[in-house]
């Protein structure tokens, strides 16, 4: 028998076959403790020994690049229907976005102007009551329709106001002072759109046609004039009948009612309206009878069967101050 020489290498690779076609990998992976394995794992150690500076060198970031199919991705990818999935409701809530566009608006420093009008009037009123000697404790702080049997000028006291003591003067009559300052803006804002108005048509008129129109004769004063009165009339006319208010009503946050508080038609917005004009052209000697006047009405309302009262829309007409306290009569203002 002749002895056959086989290398040492191709005989340990035999051997390492033979020994790995008997072992059973499943049986011995179902007896090793990865936890354990894993918790033995200097990972410290191996972040240390990692050459990052190396690892970024041999990167070819521009091969990786071209390998990835960056147009077939974005394809793929339905950004509209991501975007219908968004629920922005929330995360604007809880960003107090709604807050900060009030704020933005000002609406906080047009509350805080209402409420210190509101307390004005309130004083007002119970200073004229002391010098006509009458008793402005009983009379009705609104239409019965609005508020119910509250008296007095700021009404019934509210525990439940911002947390505190307060009143709620919403529906209640507004006073002189805030009536008076509504009527000024309005007439500042007729006269003003109106001048504007003529001067873009008369602009218009001289520059496009080739027409000259001079206001300084008495045609064209008389002509301003009534172009003027028809639009006071539209001022205060249409935004009553649309809105229950005139523009300067609304910042103010007051609304013309019925005397019972209800809504006011058209046959007495147009009574009001044309009766409103007296009232101010006699040197606002129509509107002296808010003083004494229980329901604060002015001579066209008394005339016309109306009532002013404040509304402040979606916005609590609540008044909480000390001042607003006192003026309704109680002395305690801590």
């Amino acid at each position: 028998m002749t002895d056959r020489w086989v290398p040492g290498e191709r005989i340990a690779g035999e051997v390492a076959e033979a020994i790995l076609r008997r072992v059973d990998l499943d049986e011995v992976l179902a007896h090793v403790d990865i936890d354990a394995l894993v918790a033995r794992i200097d990972v410290d150690a191996l972040l240390q020994r990692v050459d990052v500076d190396a690892l970024v060198a041999r990167m070819d970031v521009d091969a990786l690049s071209r390998r990835i199919p960056i147009g077939d991705l974005v394809s793929t990818a339905d950004i509209q229907r991501a975007v219908d999935h968004i629920d922005l409701g929330p995360a604007l809530e809880r960003a107090g976005l709604a807050d900060i566009v009030a704020s933005s608006v000002g609406r906080s420093t047009i509350d805080t102007v209402r409420r210190r009008i509101v307390e004005v009037d309130a004083l007002v009123e119970r200073l004229s009551g002391q010098l006509l000697r009458q008793d402005v404790d009983s009379w009705p702080a609104g239409p019965y329709e609005l508020v119910g049997d509250e008296k007095g000028p700021l009404g019934t006291r509210d525990a439940g106001v911002d947390g505190e003591d307060g009143y709620d003067v919403a529906g209640h009559y507004a006073g002189p002072l805030a009536r008076i300052v509504a009527t000024t803006l309005d007439i500042a804002g007729a006269v003003g759109s109106w001048s504007v108005l003529v001067t873009f048509v008369l602009s218009l008129l001289g520059r496009g046609f080739g027409v000259e129109l001079d206001l300084a004769g008495s045609q064209g004063s008389t002509g301003f004039l009534v172009g003027l009165a028809l639009w006071m009339a539209v001022w205060f006319l249409l935004p009553l009948e649309v809105f229950g208010r005139t523009p300067s009503m609304s910042v103010m946050g007051m609304r013309v009612v019925t005397a019972a508080g209800g809504p006011v038609g058209f046959r007495r917005t147009l009574g009001r309206t044309l009766l409103q004009l007296p009232s101010v052209l006699l040197l606002g000697l129509g509107y002296l009878p808010m003083l004494f006047d229980k329901r604060r009405r002015a001579a066209h309302d008394l005339i016309a069967g109306t009532a002013v009262v404040w509304d402040w829309g979606d916005r609590e007409a609540t008044i909480g101050s000390p001042l607003g306290r006192w003026v309704a009569g109680h002395t305690e203002i801590g």
